[in-house]
């Protein structure tokens, strides 16, 4: 049980929208937490819809003293959770490290002793044993879709690949953990869950933004143009979230702002037609389309006029999880000579300084504020990540991979031999 009384804890701060618009799918977050928040809301939606950043709105929200009023919920407040743990995904390589934090967490420890003692382990049957005696508790996990199936390869689409992760949130649905509430962000609704039909489960489908929600985004990239022109260009973006932001901070700084410049989309008829495919799998294949074109033209463009911006991120895309600006500036000086992905890397630290700050500016690279005393950690979302992924041949990819390794094991000795370093 929770042995004394923690403050919020967060382990991987959730990013904060540098672009935020209201949408109907916050207040619907807001109302079933005012009503209640009992049992698992689940926030489901492709990669990229602008789950995450509702999620980052509502715990914001939640002030001190619960005193937090809001324009658009009617002058209403939003309590404060008496106890609250928030963990993404996004930064994490397993569930493992979700139970080991969430372990710590109940045994009312700070986020300092979690950090300093990622040796230890909890059970799963040691967690649900000071879940039982657990006060009231809000749970939100970010980024479960890490987790889950996407159906691409028989499998059914939004399974929990992780035992633990799937019992966990079939509980707290079931309510058979009834002072435990849990948001949770999701690729589809967990399919094994029996009781989605409960009204202790409740589902906010992440939809397209509004028109008015992407004019107002639009304009805030400082793009030209009258309404209809603006909303042609959201309608060719599938009015996705982060197709949407990435395709206008693209014409922002390569095209002059003319939202009316050429974005090269392939022809999406066939994927959205075929009836051997689901209708919801056929419109997630038409948008991952749309947003690989994206990115293959910010790709393109800075391969050409930014050659160490470009080959920064595709250093960052091996990279599985989360790192620290410093654990990058050492793991590309040692292998600035190992790997022919770093023929272009930036020669000195300050130039790689300069390609991150640009690769952050452009939201190609999201940046966690630390923590405690944590420092902040860099992160490609996991979208992003496949799109340049699969830009790099096999030999390159397993050779990129050889040279983390190797950098890592020198970094950790150095570590080892240097108490009281966290990077």
């Amino acid at each position: 049980m929770i042995t004394s009384e923690p403050e919020a804890f967060t382990f991987y701060q959730l990013p904060v929208a540098r672009r935020y618009q209201n949408r109907p799918e916050f207040e619907q977050l807001c109302e079933w937490w005012i009503s209640g928040g009992s049992g698992v809301c689940a926030l489901v939606g492709l990669g990229g819809a602008g789950k995450t950043t509702i999620v980052e709105r509502f715990v914001s929200a939640m002030s001190v003293d619960g005193h937090k009023r809001v324009d658009h919920l009617g002058q209403r407040s939003i309590p404060r959770a008496e106890n609250l743990f928030v963990f993404s995904f996004d930064s994490a390589t397993n569930p493992e490290s979700f139970f080991s934090r969430f372990g710590f967490y109940l045994e009312g420890k700070d986020l300092l002793t979690s950090l300093e003692n990622q040796h230890l382990r909890w059970s799963y049957g040691q967690i649900l044993r000071m879940l039982e005696g657990t006060d009231a508790l809000l749970l939100i996990l970010d980024g479960l879709e890490r987790f889950q199936e996407d159906g691409t390869r028989g499998s059914a689409l939004g399974r929990i690949q992780d035992p633990r992760l799937c019992d966990l949130v079939s509980r707290i649905a079931a309510g058979s953990l009834p002072h435990l509430s849990l948001i949770m962000t999701a690729l589809d609704a967990p399919c094994e869950l029996p009781h989605t039909r409960s009204p202790r489960y409740h589902q906010i489908w992440i939809q397209k933004l509004p028109f008015d929600v992407c004019v107002d985004l639009l304009k805030e990239h400082r793009l030209d143009g009258d309404r209809s022109q603006l909303e042609r260009l959201a309608e060719t973006c599938g009015r996705h979230a982060f197709t949407l932001d990435l395709a206008a901070g693209y014409i922002s700084r390569f095209a002059g702002g003319d939202p009316m410049a050429s974005l090269r989309f392939p022809p999406l008829d066939r994927h959205t037609t075929e009836a051997e495919y689901p209708t919801g799998f056929r419109a997630a294949i038409a948008q991952r389309l749309r947003f690989w074109c994206v990115v293959d033209q910010y790709y393109e463009e800075l391969d050409r006029c930014e050659p160490a911006a470009i080959a920064l991120l595709r250093w960052m895309a091996l990279l599985d999880g989360s790192i620290t600006i410093d654990a990058l500036t050492k793991l590309v000086a040692d292998a600035r000579d190992k790997t022919a992905l770093s023929v272009a890397f930036p020669p000195s630290d300050r130039e790689l300084q300069a390609a991150l700050k640009l690769l952050i500016d452009m939201r190609l690279v999201d940046e966690f504020q630390g923590v405690d005393r944590e420092p902040a950690k860099l992160v490609l979302h996991a979208d992003l990540r496949a799109a340049v992924l699969r830009r790099l041949d096999s030999n390159a990819v397993i050779d990129g991979h050889d040279a983390i390794r190797s950098s890592l094991e020198i970094l950790y000795e150095r570590q080892r031999s240097t108490p009281g370093t966290r990077s």
